[in-house]
């Protein structure tokens, strides 16, 4: 047998180029691996981001099942949901904005949060009154066909949706809550307007008698009575940085120049001649050019007379002609001022009657809500805590 012939059971000599395949072999099964390992993972993220859909999905519809069905609180015996309670809420809060809005202001409370315990109170309170007028109206049998009225409600949203260029369905979700709808927002809107309906029955119902009338504006004859007065304001044109010894010499050189034009007039001066007199060039044409009127006010009423004049004015005492100086320190001036006449107006006896009728209805509804006791169900009224920590 040849010696360089391999015998059985013996070992194979490793060349380098066995090593140089060996290592590629190795590295091939490692890409394999590898690649094999990517599929799986990218399949397993496919898996996961399908799972983030559905889920996502899920999620809403849950979320919209709270919404819709769940009890977001209970006030009496009526389970509100979050769909019923955001329709006051943004109604609450959509009048605010209007109110700031109205006079060229933005929101002065620090955002929607600062206000939330504010908007919360009065959804409360609101959704008291509306369900204790309608349970009170079912009670005692009060029948009212809304649909008309709810049409023509329906009618002038549509027409503010078109001349606001948003539809009609992002129109609701801006009234009343991201998942409001014509047809889920209805039985609300409908109790809301039985529910002003009823209230308005009862207001006709406690409408006072002529005797109520007149004891009622004897009682508050102030609120209601109006007068004729002749008056001039002497200014002091005082700074804001005037120092106070200089304020007071200010004041008194103003009252000594009123207290002669006093009187002059009672030693039967014209008023309107001495206002001339007595005017700056920027006011004297108020007074040439107003036909002997530019010192009167006629109608005025107690609140809106200047509360420096008002309780002379007023005073039961006064009589046609009494003719007074009086200060008015918050505007650092003195007024000459002539009583005319004091006078009542009988066309505000409705005024009167309805003041008296909307009273006995407000004590009324007030005596009803007091009974409907509020659950907070989602632990989200923190106005309540807050007021119970108060008490």
């Amino acid at each position: 047998m040849e010696k360089n012939k391999q015998t059985e059971g013996t070992e194979k000599i490793i060349t380098k180029y066995d090593r140089k395949m060996e290592r590629r072999k190795l590295e091939k099964e490692k890409e394999e691996k590898k690649e094999k390992w990517l599929k799986i993972g990218g399949t397993g993220a496919g898996i996961l981001a399908v799972g983030g859909i559905i889920f996502a999905i899920l999620l809403t519809f849950h979320n919209k099942n709270l919404v819709l069905k769940n009890t977001y609180v209970k006030i009496g015996d009526h389970e509100v949901t979050k769909l019923e309670y955001d329709y006051y809420y943004k109604s609450i809060e959509n009048n605010y904005y209007s109110y700031l809005s109205s006079l060229g202001l933005s929101n002065l409370n620090g955002g929607d949060d600062a206000m939330k315990d504010i908007y919360d109170e009065q959804t409360v309170t609101q959704i008291k009154e509306v369900k204790a007028l309608a349970d009170e109206a079912k009670k005692n049998g009060f029948v009212y066909n809304s649909d008309e009225e709810y049409k023509q409600l329906i009618q002038g949203m549509e027409e503010s949706a078109k001349a606001s260029s948003v539809t009609m369905s992002k129109y609701y979700k801006g009234l009343y809550g991201s998942y409001a709808t014509v047809n889920n927002i209805e039985p609300f809107l409908k109790e809301n307007l039985l529910a002003a309906a009823y209230r308005e029955s009862l207001t006709e119902e406690n409408r006072p008698g002529e005797e109520e009338v007149k004891k009622y504006y004897e009682e508050n004859k102030n609120t209601y009575d109006s007068v004729d007065y002749r008056s001039f304001a002497f200014s002091s044109n005082i700074g804001e940085d005037t120092l106070e010894e200089e304020k007071n010499k200010a004041m008194e050189d103003i009252k000594k120049k009123a207290k002669a034009m006093e009187e002059r007039r009672k030693a039967g001066e014209d008023f309107e001649a001495l206002c001339i007199e007595n005017a700056n060039e920027e006011q004297k044409s108020l007074y040439e050019n107003a036909e002997g009127k530019g010192s009167l006010t006629e109608g005025s009423s107690y609140g809106g007379t200047p509360v420096a004049l008002s309780e002379w004015l007023f005073d039961e005492k006064r009589k046609s002609g009494d003719l007074t100086t009086l200060p008015d320190e918050t505007n650092s001036q003195y007024y000459v001022v002539e009583f005319v006449k004091r006078y009542y107006d009988e066309t505000k006896n409705e005024t009167i009657e309805n003041t008296i009728a909307n009273e006995k209805v407000s004590k009324l509804l007030e005596d009803l809500t007091s009974q409907y006791t509020v659950a907070d169900v989602a632990g989200e009224l923190t106005y309540l805590t807050q007021n119970a920590k108060t008490k």
